[in-house]
């Protein structure tokens, strides 16, 4: 969401969003490479603690559901939006100078045919610019299939004499192909090496500040030159997490009470942000125009109401979603129920 807001949204009219220290915390790809790991452990994590297929069947069967629906709440935002004229991204891009960002979205009538289509298939079929409602949408053809990797390998797990090695197999053929896959089998890596106590083990605290600050500045320098074919982020990206892991100061960071809240909210702020910046955000871009009032302080305070505002929707949707997952829980469990009589 910073990279969205900050880099693309902002940062052709205020270059210095685009600066080194921005560049540097706010890399959106880097980010998109890290939560694929991160779900390929934690959808591993829940099965190699228990080896319950039971469980795994909840996964699978709860999977496309658990997806597909709020991301069809995102889009039917959008929608609406674009059906009371609330959509400000076109104008906002002219004076932002986001011709080949801002500019291409939503450049189509609203269909709610085509919006369900698009929601329940096209998302993980067919995203492109033409039908999608909500461009940062991209990522989800790729968690859907990750996901069914990761429970097909789970599959099998029990019955591999030595699933490590196969892993990792898999892993450099899947780097080799220059697959965005290879960080699923990460993720399930790393699973597999907290469940054998590794990460339970002291480690040198300069070794992994090191890797960290020396991966950051390796990424930050192959986006600088344009060259950061995806091994590369691969590796970085992989190689950056297991130091996270390992490093003391930031498993107590993400283990403290904001962070396990941002956890909590993360996915309806993933779907919801958008919503905020062709609506809001571009309407704020107009007024202040406007008045000439547009300059880099006052968009500075526009990204910071958009955080706001994005924060509080996903607070709200996420209480709808824990809802909605009691919901699904015990749909599927009574439908597990009833196969196994």
């Amino acid at each position: 969401m910073m990279f969205h807001l900050f880099y693309e949204t902002f940062g052709s009219a205020f270059p210095i969003y685009r600066s080194f220290y921005f560049k540097f915390f706010f890399d959106g790809n880097l980010a998109v490479y890290i939560f694929f790991i991160l779900s390929g452990d934690v959808l591993s994590n829940v099965f190699l603690n228990k080896y319950n297929y039971n469980l795994l069947a909840k996964l699978v069967l709860k999977r496309y559901f658990r997806l597909t629906i709020p991301v069809f709440v995102s889009c039917l935002a959008v929608f609406v939006l674009m059906k009371f004229d609330l959509t400000f991204n076109k104008e906002a891009a002219e004076i932002l100078k986001q011709n080949n960002w801002l500019n291409q979205f939503l450049s189509f009538r609203e269909n709610f045919s085509k919006l369900f289509h698009y929601s329940f298939i096209g998302v993980y079929a067919n995203h492109n610019m033409q039908v999608t409602y909500n461009p940062f949408l991209w990522t989800m053809s790729f968690e859907f299939i990750g996901s069914f990797l990761v429970f097909a390998f789970l599959g099998i797990y029990p019955y591999l004499k030595k699933p490590f090695y196969v892993v990792i197999f898999i892993i450099i053929l899947c780097l080799i192909l220059g697959s965005v896959f290879t960080l699923f089998f990460v993720g399930m890596l790393l699973s597999m090496l907290r469940k054998s106590g590794y990460f339970n083990k002291g480690s040198n605290k300069k070794i992994t500040w090191i890797l960290i600050l020396s991966l950051c500045a390796l990424n930050f320098y192959l986006r600088q030159i344009n060259h950061n074919p995806s091994q590369v982020t691969i590796l970085i990206s992989s190689f950056l997490v297991l130091a996270f892991y390992k490093n003391e100061f930031f498993i107590q960071f993400f283990s403290n009470k904001f962070s396990k809240y941002l956890g909590k909210i993360s996915f309806p702020l993933y779907l919801i942000h958008f919503s905020i910046i062709v609506s809001f955000t571009s309407y704020a871009v107009i007024f202040l125009s406007q008045q000439n009032l547009l300059n880099t302080l006052n968009s500075f305070f526009i990204i910071l109401l958009s955080l706001v505002i994005s924060l509080l929707f996903a607070d709200i949707l996420s209480r709808v979603e824990k809802k909605y997952l009691k919901f699904l829980d015990g749909r599927i469990s009574v439908l597990l129920k009833n196969a196994y009589k």
